[in-house]
């Protein structure tokens, strides 16, 4: 019996041969059992290029071909006779509550949350960057008992810490530091902006594309609390979804939804905003369905559009999230802990017309968790506008991926999975992609080297290639790669 938590926190692979079956928390630990050819699967490769990793409405799906994951939620039982049989035991139902429910209760799930998370036989540190969610776990946590706060901020161009003028992350950190006085220990840790090969081998995950260079210091975040001693750490990944914390970006704005001038049509161009760019014609051929699948699977949840839009996020952008969480955690020896995904808090954001977390007329999201955890935070933090993670600065990234590409591009261009999926310019030209795209190339040719690496050969007994043949979908016709964003909107939430 394979059995997997209910938000899908926790991951779990398996492939099933031919009278055996192998599972693991990890691909690559998988690929270890000798028995599972190292095949990509290029069907998947494509959708995620297409529309990015997250928003994949299969969460079943890998990038390799007969690996698949136990779907969040998911129980699968296969008797001795080898039948298999598969339902979901939780799930997320359609809101009942009337509108206007008082806040309280959330601040209680909260609190219990925070303190079932900080049991542990080891001392457990909360990330801080100063925003609703953080400072809300870390606040809470500080009323228990005395806490370490970590803070990673880029250097910027100049060597040590920024200033808290230049780091706005850094500064409401500090506010709240200052507010809970000796309760919180804060720690603030520099991250250089610069990127290497080994940065990118370390955020590889064979399970998916890493195609958000941000990855990079997300693991930096969890180095950072090992580094001190740690070994688990709160982190408050999951309130945004769940409670409409990104109502207010640009990107949900134009792509998404608007919520102070609600249209069905504004969603539809969500998976191009996320559409990597560069692509080779075969891949765009399957733009259109590819595209498709989201938006029709989207239409059949529950729910008002701003529901709608935020099941979706839930089912497709979280359940990435937190895959990458737990494997770049796991990275660096430190198990993320995330009190709003407790399902309790999940079950409550959800039981009630969604429209109580949004205030329209401001693009405001997460009012309610906003009122409850008032009366505990200083009046700046729960003013704060919606922030995403930091991106390195441009400069910087742009020059680091741009030596890189240039040191590798004969590996890069000889890479036949990269030359099936993307038109790549003249050569010594590489320079002229977009950063984005130079880093999911990159990327994309370290995922290739270690999946073929020290594979078991194919069924035939050749070393397993890359089967790299891309069939256009029947009768479909596109008209090129057009995507209605710019570059630096892409992965934004």
């Amino acid at each position: 019996v394979l059995v997997r938590d209910r938000i899908g926190i926790k991951p779990l692979y398996y492939h099933r041969g031919r009278g055996f079956i192998a599972f693991a928390s990890e691909v690559e630990a998988l690929l270890q059992c000798g028995q599972v050819p190292r095949r990509p699967h290029l069907g998947a490769l494509c959708n995620q290029l297409l529309r990015s990793s997250t928003l994949e409405p299969d969460r079943s799906l890998t990038l390799i071909e007969g690996v698949q994951s136990v779907r969040p939620a998911g129980l699968i039982a296969i008797g001795a006779d080898g039948q298999e049989k598969s339902r979901t035991y939780w799930e997320l139902h359609a809101s009942t509550d009337t509108a206007g429910a008082p806040a309280s209760g959330l601040r209680e799930l909260v609190d219990d949350a925070v303190r079932s998370m900080l049991a542990a036989d080891v001392p457990i540190a909360a990330f801080l960057s100063g925003g609703l969610d953080s400072s809300s776990i870390n606040v809470v946590a500080a009323q228990m008992s005395p806490v370490t706060a970590i803070t990673v901020a880029y250097t910027g161009r100049a060597a040590g810490l920024p200033s808290e003028d230049s780091n706005e992350d850094l500064r409401y950190s500090r506010v709240l530091a200052r507010h809970c006085g000796d309760r919180i220990d804060h720690r603030v840790v520099a991250q250089p902006n610069t990127i290497t090969l080994p940065d990118v081998d370390a955020v590889c995950d064979l399970a998916t594309l890493c195609d958000d260079v941000r990855h990079v210091s997300i693991l930096g975040n969890y180095q950072a609390a090992c580094s001190l001693g740690f070994r688990g750490v709160l982190n408050g990944q999951g309130a945004d979804e769940t409670m409409g914390g990104y109502v207010g970006l640009p990107s949900f704005v134009r792509h998404i939804l608007d919520v102070r001038a609600p249209s069905p049509d504004t969603i539809t161009t969500l998976p191009a905003a996320r559409q990597v760019r560069g692509l080779s014609r075969e891949v765009i051929a399957r733009r259109s369905r590819a595209h498709r699948e989201v938006l029709d699977f989207c239409a059949g949840l529950p729910g008002g559009p701003i529901e709608r839009a935020h099941r979706l996020l839930v089912h497709t952008q979280l359940a990435r999230v937190v895959q990458f969480e737990d494997f770049l955690g796991m990275r660096a020896s430190v198990e993320g802990r995330f009190p709003f995904l407790d399902h309790r808090i999940v079950e409550w954001a959800f039981a009630r017309p969604f429209g109580d977390h949004v205030d329209a007329p401001s693009r405001s999201g997460k009012v309610m968790l906003r009122d409850a955890m008032r009366p505990s935070l200083p009046g700046p933090l729960t003013t704060r506008r919606k922030q995403v993670f930091p991106y390195p600065e441009q400069a910087g990234l742009r020059q680091s991926l741009t030596a890189l590409a240039g040191c590798h591009e004969d590996a890069i261009r000889g890479d036949d999975l990269v030359a099936a999926l993307f038109d790549l310019p003249a050569p010594g030209q590489l320079s002229v992609l977009p950063a984005g795209t130079l880093w999911v190339v990159l990327c994309l040719w370290r995922w290739h080297e270690r999946l073929r690496g020290t594979g078991p050969p194919a069924a035939d007994g050749r070393a397993a290639p890359a089967c790299l043949s891309i069939p256009k979908p029947h009768g479909h016709r596109d008209s090129g790669d057009r995507i209605p964003a710019r570059p630096e909107e892409i992965h934004e939430i």
